[in-house]
């Protein structure tokens, strides 16, 4: 007959324990970034440049709206919960007026609001959204002349991906 040894059932316990907190592995929620000079302006005939230097996608705009593109990788039935934007713009003649969110060709959220000067923001999206075909953020922006030449500047763009 055998006898009961309470080290090895401690020992026992504690590898099952061990594997079992080891194999689901940690969360799956990670910011994703692109760098600003990954960017495309929608009407580069609206622009003077486009320049893509080490710190971003700079350039200045003539009179009007136009629309700066970025898209992000994602995986298939991953989802967003935030978004980040670092940018600046010359002030008040040079707006980022709307911020578009696409998932493939569907638009699941538009964001209003008037930002000009510099920015780093996070935006929350109220809620996860799951995207199946890649996530697209668009910039609306606005120029105007009046005060000088309006300049715009995108450092880089992020997502919290889950």
């Amino acid at each position: 007959m055998k006898t009961y040894c309470p080290i090895r059932l401690l020992l026992f316990t504690c590898l099952i324990l061990g594997i079992t907190l080891a194999l689901p592995g940690p969360a799956d929620a990670r910011w994703y970034w692109i760098h600003g000079h990954s960017g495309h302006v929608q009407d580069e005939s609206l622009i003077y440049g486009p320049s893509r230097f080490g710190w971003g996608l700079d350039f200045y705009h003539r009179h009007g709206v136009n629309w700066v593109h970025f898209t992000l990788p994602t995986q298939g039935n991953k989802g967003v919960r935030s978004i980040r934007l670092k940018f600046e713009t010359s002030g008040n003649n040079a707006h980022v007026q709307r911020i578009d969110l696409y998932d493939g060709n569907i638009k699941f959220m538009e964001i209003p609001g008037s930002r000009w000067g510099a920015h780093d923001i996070e935006l929350d999206l109220g809620r996860r959204w799951t995207l199946y075909r890649g996530l697209g953020i668009s910039i609306g922006i606005f120029g105007s002349e009046i005060e000088g030449t309006p300049w715009f500047n995108f450092i880089s763009v992020g997502a919290n991906i889950q």
